[in-house]
């Protein structure tokens, strides 16, 4: 398993070398397929909202980035990877933050942040040591489910062909699918009580 991460990540002096160290690699689409060809059994893992996604996070959401970004289906087309849902439950709960979809100027800025340098940083606060906020995440339990693999057979042909369109929307509509089926499953769960459902806000 190879986990991936922002090129920009990879830029910053002493990040990088951290980063390698620990085994990540950067999430451009040349380092995914060369990975997935690398030999039998070869895995990524990738944040698909990336940054962006950031920003809509908060305890009792879970609202995803996932309708435009296709990015990784048609990586897996070309290399016949399976794709496989995965959901963390929790994850949001770790942080309080100020979203920037209420707040129009603050949400203005890290847009612009994000396009001036490929990362944007969220308002955010957990818990202290000697005082009630600081920046420890928050105790609270996070539990990772896998979804079934969904397979996709390789596509040697243009991508950008409409025959290639064609199959990077069937397999995208398949894995929100199988997301969606997955969150559903698993909410009543693992969820914490009060969580709004499963929201493709962009």
């Amino acid at each position: 398993m190879h986990v991936l991460t922002l090129t920009t990540n990879l830029r910053m002096p002493f990040m990088r070398e951290y980063l390698l160290l620990h085994g990540l690699s950067d999430v451009s689409r040349q380092t995914c397929t060369k990975i997935l060809k690398s030999g039998k059994g070869q895995s990524i893992m990738l944040a698909i909202g990336g940054a962006t996604e950031s920003l809509y996070a908060g305890p009792g959401t879970m609202d995803l980035v996932l309708n435009r970004r296709k990015g990784f289906v048609r990586v897996a087309l070309q290399t016949g990877a399976s794709l496989v849902p995965v959901i963390n439950f929790g994850e949001n709960e770790v942080y309080s933050t100020i979203r920037g979809n209420r707040n129009p100027g603050l949400r203005y800025f890290q847009i612009w942040m994000e396009h001036k340098v490929g990362i944007t940083i969220p308002i955010f606060w957990g818990q202290g040591v000697a005082i009630p906020f600081g920046f420890l995440p928050k105790r609270c339990p996070i539990n990772t489910v896998v979804g079934a693999p969904i397979p996709v057979s390789r596509y040697d042909g243009d991508i950008r062909s409409s025959e290639g369109l064609q199959q990077v929307n069937n397999y995208h509509r398949k894995y929100i699918a199988a997301l969606t089926e997955l969150w559903q499953a698993n909410k009543p769960k693992y969820a914490k009580q009060g969580t709004a459902d499963l929201i493709l806000v962009e």
